[in-house]
């Protein structure tokens, strides 16, 4: 990957310093298939505060988050989250906060954001070939982290601002992500009276291939995997008659695919295999990401139907979701019951009996499986969330509430969870808290005029209640100043 800079950017009379790490690569896997992966940023201890890097992490997060299509299954969290941490504790990074998540899209791609945020595509895990690829790229984003590639460029940055940096870079990364928003991003960017300058650095590129071959061996995978995925990606370009600019000065070289080849064999060589997870995730992700449910289901049932897969219980994982995607209900839970019957009792087969209960009208049956999910995976947000959905749905609305307390006490409050508070208020016809639970969703989602006119609606109907409308003022004058700040950096 190669990293571009923007040394400085002017805003009136202040500077504030960023950087985007950025390549666009190019290649084909299963047809033509767009890549760009771009490297934006890395942890920023040391320069500024560990308040203002939460500040300044969770303000990228809310506008990412506004723009790109985040995976919110519990499932593919657990799994990236779980990589994720495996290839730090390899890392010198251990201790760092980072945050991986996945991004719904069939780009192959991946990017680190300021404070350790790290994202990769769904495109990107369906498309490598193995678990040791997918998370090479992880462990390279890594690298840029723990080397930081981009702390010192943001020395000067302006911290009573950080809600609009925090914006504007998410700017960048995603007109880099998307190229429709390339003009959108542009705009934003000129807003700020600009002069940008792209410096390609091989000095950051060829260091993050070093620690992040280190990386991977070191967390016991594959670090071989660097060089052939850089091989597959030199060789799928070079069909391009006229690849972009950059993939023409800048291309993954012979060199370095040589260089990363000359590292990688300095480790013993070994089989490795696919984790039992990965399979499992890639399945559900195949499913959740097609464009055509009906396609998919035929892609699973002829690999069952053919013996062509590589685990007969991620393929039959997949062929149920896409049974359910499909509402055939009844078929998804029979293929479900008789892989629980060959020993897979795993969290997602669970939530997946379970929703194809409650879809079949067997909702006690359904609230058992619930339950019985939590005896055996206690705190499972997946199941967490399906319980409470059911409890909702069945105007359970007391036990509803115990329920929200305990995914609350997980140390989650993410916007799923503001949604099914705002819901379970509703029922309940507490408007002001169902109110303001909405306007926290929003606000999660970095829809801050939307958060914004919820609290209006909120104060409305508190009316006298003091503590409850104190509490909806304070959200109301920081999030009106959050509005301004957006406002007055774009001047």
């Amino acid at each position: 990957m190669t990293i571009f800079k923007f040394p400085f950017l002017h805003v009136g009379r202040r500077i504030v310093a960023s950087a985007l790490l950025v390549s666009l690569l190019t290649f084909a896997v299963n047809g033509w298939a767009e890549v760009r992966l771009p490297n934006m940023g890395d942890s920023t201890a040391g320069v500024f505060s560990s308040v203002e890097e939460a500040v300044l992490r969770r303000a990228f997060l809310r506008a990412i988050r506004a723009e790109l299509p985040i995976v919110e299954d519990p499932e593919v969290e657990a799994y990236i989250t779980g990589l994720g941490q495996r290839l730090v504790e390899a890392s010198d990074g251990a201790g760092t906060h980072f945050n991986f998540f996945m991004v719904a899209d069939t780009a192959i791609n991946a990017f680190a954001g300021p404070g350790g945020v790290i994202a990769a595509n769904t495109g990107l895990m369906l498309n490598t070939e193995t678990e040791s690829e997918f998370a090479a790229v992880v462990a390279h984003e890594i690298a840029h982290v723990t080397q930081r590639h981009l702390a010192r460029s943001i020395e000067a940055a302006d911290r009573s601002n950080l809600p609009a940096l925090a914006g504007m870079l998410a700017a960048i990364i995603i007109g880099s992500q998307n190229a429709e928003m390339g003009a959108a991003t542009a705009s934003a960017v000129g807003a700020f009276g600009t002069q940008m300058q792209l410096d390609f650095t091989r000095a950051n590129e060829k260091e993050a291939d070093r620690v992040g071959i280190q990386i991977l061996a070191k967390a016991k995978l594959d670090p071989r995997a660097v060089p052939n995925f850089f091989e597959r990606l030199q060789q799928a370009y070079r069909y391009y008659s006229e690849p972009p600019e950059f993939l023409s000065t800048h291309p993954v070289t012979t060199n370095r695919i040589a260089d990363s080849r000359g590292r990688a064999e300095q480790y013993p060589y070994r089989q490795f295999r696919d984790s039992h997870a990965f399979l499992m995730v890639r399945a559900k992700l195949r499913v959740l990401t097609a464009a055509e449910p009906r396609e998919v289901l035929s892609y699973f049932a002829d690999r069952l139907a053919s013996g062509r897969y590589r685990d007969k219980a991620a393929t039959r994982y997949g062929h149920a979701l896409a049974l359910m995607a499909v509402e055939h209900w009844s078929a998804a839970h029979r293929e479900l019951q008789a892989l629980m019957a060959t020993g897979e009792e795993q969290a997602g087969i669970l939530i997946a009996m379970a929703e194809t209960e409650t879809a079949l009208g067997r909702k006690d049956k359904a609230e058992q499986r619930y339950r019985h999910g939590l005896d055996l995976f206690p705190g499972n947000r997946g199941m967490e969330r399906g319980l409470i959905k059911l409890l909702i749905k069945a105007g359970r609305t007391k036990e509803a509430t115990a329920a929200l307390r305990d995914y609350r006490e997980l140390g989650v409050a993410d916007g799923i969870y503001h949604r099914l508070m705002a819901e379970n208020y509703q029922l309940q016809g507490e408007r002001a808290s169902s109110y303001l639970a909405l306007a926290e969703h929003h606000y999660y989602y970095g829809r801050l005029d939307v958060a914004i006119q919820q609290l209006h609606l909120a104060r409305k109907a508190a009316g006298d209640a003091y503590y409850q409308a104190s509490r909806i003022d304070a959200r109301m004058v920081e999030w009106q100043h959050e509005r301004m700040q957006r406002a007055e950096i774009l001047k």
